[in-house]
């Protein structure tokens, strides 16, 4: 069993208009919320950056809307990228490791990390110059979530959410923060989430679900009413800032 240590808090940042300068800082995460509404009458352009496996990738996807999401996703992504690396946009290229976990090869020789998650129709991307996991969500009105809090909910979240005012959003919350580690891990689910305290100021000295070793930060942000991210980084960044990202690269 190996040990690391996580602690929870809940933010509320200033979310940035993004003005396509790159600010990514060498002890800073910059994290990018994307409606795809503003994107759909661009979908030829961004079409016109992917590549033959970016392709394969979206059309894993049955339906359009879907197809839409991971071809919107993949050229942001793309995008951001090659504005922190200097690069032509058509010279990114994003692989996935023996786990299934996206990367771009050139960034990782230069020590860029990206983690990127999509609900509905947003979609999350964050970057920084350590490993970073991300996760948004929709805040569903109707959804059940009581099935899943005995198997995957640590007793002092289970504890939180009995007293809460607002039970659901802090389901989304923990939710969100378990899935945005789990990311930064890279190694997938796990059957041990229960064993990760997501309160606020929890800490979680050892689990047996997560590879990672170290001291680690999760940040969560109620972007709107429905909408709910959060990040995980390494507890060395001390800087997380937020960015609307519209479509202007794409004119």
């Amino acid at each position: 069993m190996r040990e690391s240590k996580f602690i929870c808090n809940l933010i509320q940042p200033k979310i940035e208009s993004f003005d396509s300068s790159f600010p990514l800082e060498l002890h800073s995460a910059s994290s990018f919320i994307i409606d795809t509404n503003h994107f759909l009458d661009k979908l030829d352009n961004c079409k016109s950056i992917l590549n033959e496996q970016d392709f394969t990738y979206a059309f894993t996807k049955k339906k359009e809307s879907e197809q839409y999401q991971k071809i919107i996703s993949r050229a942001v992504l793309k995008i951001l990228l090659a504005k922190k690396l200097n690069q032509p946009v058509h010279a990114i290229e994003i692989v996935k490791d023996s786990n299934g976990k996206p990367f771009c090869p050139t960034a990782i020789l230069r020590n860029i990390h990206f983690s990127i998650s999509d609900t509905a129709n947003f979609i999350a991307i964050c970057i920084a110059q350590s490993a970073v996991g991300i996760d948004i969500e929709i805040i569903q009105p109707q959804f059940q979530y009581q099935d899943i809090v005995p198997l995957h909910f640590h007793q002092n979240e289970i504890n939180a959410l009995k007293n809460a005012n607002d039970p659901l959003l802090l389901f989304y919350r923990y939710w969100t923060r378990k899935e945005s580690l789990l990311k930064l891990d890279g190694n997938g689910l796990t059957d041990h989430l229960n064993e990760l305290d997501m309160t606020e100021g929890g800490k979680t000295n050892k689990t047996q679900g997560i590879s990672i070793q170290g001291q680690y930060s999760i940040s969560s942000l109620l972007i709107n009413a429905h909408l709910m991210v959060s990040v995980s980084v390494p507890s060395s960044v001390n800087q997380l800032r937020f960015f609307n990202y519209i479509a202007n690269d794409l004119e």
